[in-house]
């Protein structure tokens, strides 16, 4: 799904020098997978495209910062991959081809990071822009520990903020912002849809939540238009930056 991106692409991009220090990117797939497991690290594979602007500023920002530069270097093995470009790779003899490779790993947009064990095994997918200090200090130790397991830390991030305005009573936009996480970050056509249908035909933001619907349902066959993306817009504004 690729149809609401802004939510995984908000940031404020802190200003500062940048570090002498690089991130040591394996331009390889296979041969990174085959160095982590040999390292016994995790794997950060950074997933990008040559269109994608955020991408690029995920290089100048948090990926140019000692921080977050210090914490990949000690446990991980960083690989860059461009699934338009690169083609197919290998994890463990098994191949991963260039067009299964967004659906594979829930891929729904660009910059995505992706994660790992050293033994190759898929832990989650994180998409989006995020700033140095909460990529090293919440998203590395947060892939790094037992919680990894529980859910997608983009996912628990964007509930927990939506769980907290619930608590002076939940909206027909609520519904919508939760409809929004549950499609983008977990891929989730269930979950999402059950946000959407329990909001009623007498509420003013009915059309917009079937709009929605059909757009989630049918991504291939109906765009967005103009009245919902403002309001979509809107919504990922209020909640969510």
């Amino acid at each position: 799904m690729k149809l609401i991106r802004t939510i995984l692409l908000t940031a404020t991009i802190l200003a500062g020098s940048l570090s002498a220090q690089k991130v040591n990117w394996e331009h390889n797939a296979t041969e990174g997978f085959t160095l982590a497991k040999k390292q016994g690290k995790f794997v950060l594979l950074d997933a990008y495209t040559d269109w994608c602007g955020w991408c690029k500023v995920m290089d100048t920002a948090p990926y140019a910062k000692k921080p977050v530069i210090d914490a990949i270097d000690k446990d991980f093995v960083a690989i860059k991959y461009n699934p338009e470009k690169d083609g197919d790779f290998q994890i463990n003899g098994e191949t991963v081809t260039q067009s299964e490779f967004g659906e594979k790993f829930h891929v729904t947009g660009y910059p995505s990071t992706l994660f790992f064990d050293a033994e190759g095994n898929f832990i989650q997918t994180v998409v989006g822009y995020f700033e140095a200090d909460e990529f090293a200090n919440q998203i590395l130790p947060f892939i790094l520990s037992d919680r990894a397991a529980g859910g997608n830390y983009s996912t628990i991030k964007y509930l927990n903020i939506l769980d907290g305005y619930a608590k002076d009573g939940i909206t027909a936009e609520l519904n919508i912002a939760y409809a929004i996480v549950y499609i983008e970050v977990e891929n989730n056509l269930e979950k999402a849809l059950n946000y959407l249908d329990i909001i009623p035909k007498d509420d003013p933001l009915f059309n917009i939540a079937q709009n929605l619907r059909k757009i989630f349902v049918y991504p291939e066959e109906n765009n967005m238009d103009e009245e919902t993306s403002a309001k979509v817009n809107e919504i990922v504004d209020k909640y969510f930056r």
